[in-house]
């Protein structure tokens, strides 16, 4: 009544005399007066009340504090029991995603694919493509490809080939899938051609890309100025006077 600046102050002593002497729902009231709400979640956590923690959580916070209150209590079984019984808690409260999400993060794959055709086809995707990420990085290449395909990203399987130089398969999964990808395909082989200082390989492939210009730089910086001349006199003649001029001629 007259000193207002301390009342939420005071709601928070007497909450917290409440607890101490183990009347939670006292305790629960007078935090909630002081804006404290989350000291109740945590009170009714630390007291092993879960339902109660997540009816706090919930009516106080929204659907997102409640939530969170869901996932700390999945962590909590994980420890005890494993990411599967972790994930059973989620779905129990209805948090079907979060459940995917939660056994995609502990590598759940095949657990996260039977969840997902059952309650959620929308995340398929997804699964697939954190398992092809993580098969790649175990170095399961054609397993990952496999993967990408089914999440509808074949641009990254391919881009995993090439990165691997598996030319083969690079050209394999863009004629299947993403036939644009192919001249690219040809231009990062011919680069590695280039690297290994086999060049007439490398011209071949810079023209069966229909980039002359590629072939002719890099007879440039080979200081291979006859063959770059030959190369521009046949399909990239505006090119002559700058190869000339590098030639000092």
């Amino acid at each position: 009544k007259h000193r207002k600046e301390h009342l939420e102050e005071t709601y928070m002593r007497i909450a917290q005399k409440y607890e101490y002497a183990g009347n939670l729902t006292k305790a629960e009231k007078y935090f909630v007066e002081a804006k404290m709400w989350k000291h109740a979640v945590n009170m009714y956590r630390n007291c092993n009340k879960i339902e109660d923690a997540k009816r706090v959580a919930k009516n106080h916070g929204g659907r997102q504090a409640y939530e969170n209150v869901v996932l700390v209590q999945a962590q909590d079984v994980l420890k005890e029991k494993g990411p599967e019984a972790g994930c059973d808690i989620l779905l129990k409260n209805n948090l079907t995603d979060m459940a995917i999400d939660y056994a995609l993060e502990h590598h759940l794959f095949d657990y996260a694919i039977n969840l997902a055709k059952n309650n959620a086809p929308h995340k398929m995707v997804d699964i697939h493509l954190k398992k092809a990420l993580q098969l790649e990085d175990d170095e399961m290449f054609k397993q990952a490809e496999e993967e990408f395909i089914l999440a509808l990203k074949p641009k990254e399987a391919i881009d995993m080939h090439i990165h691997q130089r598996d030319w083969a398969s690079a050209k394999r999964v863009a004629e299947q899938h993403c036939r644009d990808e192919l001249l690219n395909i040809t231009i990062e082989q011919a680069k590695e051609m280039v690297e290994e200082n086999n060049l007439s390989n490398a011209e071949n492939l810079f023209l069966h890309a229909k980039q002359p210009e590629m072939a002719v730089d890099m007879y440039v910086k080979k200081f291979q100025f006859q063959e770059a001349i030959r190369v521009c006199k046949k399909y990239c003649p505006n090119m002559l006077p700058e190869v000339l001029d590098a030639a000092g001629r």
